[in-house]
C-alpha cells in the first residue's frame, strides 16, 4: 500500500542528496517538474513587496494560508506552462526581450535587458527571463483556449447579470 503523498515525497527527498548538498527543498512535484522552496520564497517576497503594501497594511497572522495559496498559484502556473508546451505553443526570444524592455524599470531585475537570455546573464536574469517567457506562453494558451471571454460584449454581460442577479453577492451600486 502506498502512503500519503506528503510522506512518500518526504521519503524520496530524504533519500536524495539535494537538501544536504544544495540546501534545496522541494515543495511540490508537478508532472515530474519540481517547485523548490526558493521559488515559493520569491513568490512570498513579491506578494509582500514593500512598494505594493499600503503603510496601514499588516501582515496576516495566517502566513501559512498565504503560503498555501501562493504554492497553489505556482502549481497552477506550472500546469498551464506544461499545457502550452504540450500544445506546441512557442514565444520567440526576441518577443520576450521586447516584452521585458516594455516593462517599467521597477519591475526589472538589476541586469540589463541585453544580457537576459544570453550566456552572459546571471541566475536572476535567467529566472526573470523564464518567468516572463512562461507568462507569455500562458497568455498564448489562454488566447487559444478562451476566445469567448474576449468576445463578451457589454450587452451580453448585462443580459447575463440580469438573468443571474440573485446569484451575485454584489449589488447594483457596487
Amino acid at each position: 500500500m502506498i502512503g500519503e503523498p506528503e510522506a512518500v515525497l518526504a521519503d524520496l527527498f530524504r533519500l536524495t542528496p539535494m537538501q544536504s548538498t544544495f540546501s534545496i527543498i522541494m515543495v511540490a512535484l508537478v508532472n515530474g517538474t519540481t517547485i523548490h522552496r526558493n521559488e515559493l520564497d520569491q513568490a512570498l517576497l513579491h506578494y509582500y513587496h514593500p512598494l505594493k503594501i499600503p503603510a496601514e497594511f499588516h501582515l496576516p497572522q495566517d502566513l501559512e494560508g498565504v503560503t498555501e495559496v501562493l504554492l497553489e498559484n505556482l502549481i497552477d502556473r506550472e500546469l498551464l506552462v506544461q499545457e502550452a508546451q504540450r500544445q506546441g505553443l512557442t514565444v520567440s526570444v526576441a518577443r520576450v526581450l521586447r516584452r521585458i524592455e516594455e516593462l517599467p524599470e521597477t519591475l526589472k531585475p538589476d541586469a540589463t535587458v541585453a544580457t537576459m537570455g544570453k550566456n552572459t546573464s546571471t541566475e536572476d536574469d535567467d529566472a526573470f527571463f523564464r518567468y516572463v517567457h512562461e507568462g507569455m506562453l500562458i497568455e498564448r494558451l489562454l488566447e487559444k483556449e478562451l476566445p469567448q471571454i474576449a468576445a463578451v460584449s457589454a450587452k451580453s454581460a448585462r443580459e447575463y447579470y440580469d438573468k443571474n442577479a440573485s446569484r451575485s453577492i454584489y449589488t447594483e451600486e457596487a
